[in-house]
Parts: structure tokens; C-alpha cells; sequence
């Protein structure tokens, strides 16, 4: 269960990367470029993708575990 929210949480967390993307491309576009409001948003967009690296980690091990559970068990 815990693995599935977390893939829920990586889709809506990317959707969301995708968007904010457009959008500092859109502040660089503009004349003159909003550089500052662009260098906020994409540090944001940095903190959002380690999120979701992070959640990948944490996705992977709880597979591990799940996996390991019922092998542990049925050792004792």
C-alpha cells in the first residue's frame, strides 16, 4: 500500500515538475526576462526533484521489505 502512494505521489509530483518547467521557460521568454521569479521557481524545481528521487529510494526499499517479510518468517 505504502508503495503505491508513493508511485501516486512521484506522478503527481512530475506532472507538477513538467508544468513549473513550462512556466520558468515562459518568465525567460518574456522581454525583459523575470530571471529572479525564474531562479526562485527552479530552485523549487530542484528541491521537488530530490523529493521524488527520494521517494523512488524509499519505493524501492519498501519493495525490498515486502519481499523479505514473508522470507524471514518462514525461516523461523
Amino acid at each position: 500500500m505504502a508503495i503505491t502512494r508513493l508511485q501516486i505521489l512521484n506522478n503527481k509530483k512530475s506532472a507538477l515538475m513538467k508544468q513549473q518547467i513550462r512556466e520558468i521557460a515562459k518568465l525567460l521568454a518574456e522581454s525583459p526576462p523575470k530571471e529572479e521569479k525564474a531562479r526562485i521557481k527552479a530552485e523549487a524545481l530542484i528541491r521537488d526533484d530530490d523529493t521524488v528521487e527520494a521517494c523512488e529510494i524509499l519505493a524501492l526499499n519498501c519493495e525490498l521489505l515486502a519481499e523479505r517479510v514473508p522470507l524471514i518468517s518462514h525461516c523461523k
